[in-house]
């Protein structure tokens, strides 16, 4: 009996000590840094500004959001007489080319020939003026504008992706 609590006992220390090492080597994986190309502020704040100048020139006031791959905003930018609504939308045009890893006028285009699941996503908008940005054939983000005519959006937003300059 006794023999057999000790043998019980040493299976329990080997167990904690494999789940233990499991969990220290799984923390410093976590804390491994990540290697992929990234977004940086300056470089976005550099594309909101190629695209705010064109929208000066046209004389129409847009949102910019620029997002990560995660979706998360790295910048953003209403003009003073934009629509509040531009936010949202400016944002969601973004997350449409994130999800699909396209412009978001390809979603436009699917849903007009009958392609309709896109739309269970929430949080997209399927209208054109939003673009991945792409390294390579890595998406890093992408940049959604909002407040001009969908043509415009697109070129406002082709505008801003030219001006990033992501190694």
């Amino acid at each position: 009996m006794m023999k057999m609590k000790r043998i019980q006992k040493n299976v329990y220390i080997t167990i904690g000590a494999i789940l233990f090492s499991g969990l220290c080597s799984a923390g410093s994986a976590l804390a491994a840094p990540i290697s992929a190309p990234s977004i940086k502020l300056e470089q976005a704040n550099k594309a909101i500004q190629a695209c705010l100048s064109m929208a000066r020139s046209h004389n129409i006031d847009i949102s910019i959001a620029i997002l990560d791959y995660n979706g998360d905003i790295v910048s953003f930018q209403r003009m003073d007489g934009a629509n509040r609504l531009t936010i949202k939308f400016a944002t969601q045009k973004a997350m449409t080319s994130i999800v699909i890893k396209k412009p978001s006028k390809t979603a436009q285009d699917r849903i007009s020939q009958g392609h309709t699941q896109i739309l269970a996503i929430e949080g997209i908008l399927p209208i054109q003026g939003g673009l991945p940005i792409m390294v390579g054939k890595k998406l890093v983000g992408a940049i959604g504008v909002s407040g001009a005519p969908p043509v415009l959006d697109e070129k406002c937003a082709q505008i801003g992706l030219n001006a990033l300059q992501i190694k």
